[in-house]
């Protein structure tokens, strides 16, 4: 299912036969930025294309995804405590249209980069309580009912 093939990138690295496919095929692809603006009554809506091409390991390579809250430039932000908030989506092109997709991006890296490692430490420096592995691990007193929902 995961057959490995090389591809144009250190040796190290390599993409699933899928993704191999999809760039053979040139499907093009977009990245779209929202930026809302709550401030302003009524909401102010801003939109702009950051990327638009057919080769998605370059998209990896220029905004790598990731897992890791903050991590992810193409994920979602905000400040002033969520008045000015920005997200992205992805857009494939379907015969002549535009059309919303999941994320083309593959994880060109193996283990952490180093912004997800400070993100990570920082995480766990304010939050170490999150982190009491041998509470997490007794499933019984750790969830209150069955669904698995603490």
């Amino acid at each position: 299912m995961w057959d490995l093939i090389p591809y144009p990138i250190p040796h190290h690295l390599s993409i699933n036969r899928r993704e191999h496919e999809r760039q053979k095929m040139n499907e093009k692809y977009r990245v779209v930025k929202t930026e809302i603006d709550y401030f302003v009554t009524p909401a102010q809506v801003k939109t702009a294309i950051v990327w638009e091409g057919t080769d998605t390991i370059s998209l990896s390579r220029k905004y790598p995804p990731s897992n890791i809250h903050g991590a992810d430039d193409l994920g979602l932000h905000f400040i002033e405590d969520g008045f000015i908030t920005w997200f992205h989506h992805f857009e494939k092109l379907v015969g002549g249209v535009w059309v919303e997709c999941p994320d083309p991006r593959v994880r060109l890296t193996v283990g952490l980069t180093d912004l997800e490692q400070e993100l990570v430490q920082e995480s766990r420096r304010l939050f170490p309580g999150d982190y009491d592995l041998d509470e997490m691990n007794d499933e019984e007193d750790y969830f209150d009912d069955e669904s698995g929902k603490n």
